[in-house]
């Protein structure tokens, strides 16, 4: 079992990040360059870099050492697992403070 949390965090301008999970305990995290209107709506979002993760390797309550290769900056604020084998990522949820309120914390648990 995954229990995934994401937390709000003002981001770099422009920039949006969005997670996906891959079978495996693959967790890829996609960078959006996010252009806006005169108004602050959003016009356009174009894919600039997405960087795979692969937590599969974790024993039981061990720490995930990350290294981002690609991203700019590291979207993982941690990934462990517990005494029976659940992993445990909790990542940021980057929003443009200029424009958009700070989003909800989201947790939610993924069955394998």
């Amino acid at each position: 079992m995954i229990k995934f949390k994401k937390v709000p965090q003002a981001g770099l301008p422009r920039l949006r990040l969005e997670y996906i999970w891959l079978p495996g305990r693959i967790l890829v995290a996609h960078l959006f360059e996010v252009e806006r209107d005169d108004t602050g709506a959003v016009t356009q979002e174009t894919e600039i870099a997405s960087e795979e993760f692969s937590l599969s390797e974790l024993a039981p309550e061990e720490l995930a050492e990350i290294e981002v290769t690609v991203l700019p900056a590291n979207p993982i604020v941690i990934a462990e697992t517990d005494e029976s084998g659940d992993l445990h990522v909790t990542v940021v949820d980057w929003y443009d403070p200029e424009y958009e309120q700070p989003p909800t914390a989201v947790e939610e648990v993924i069955d394998e």
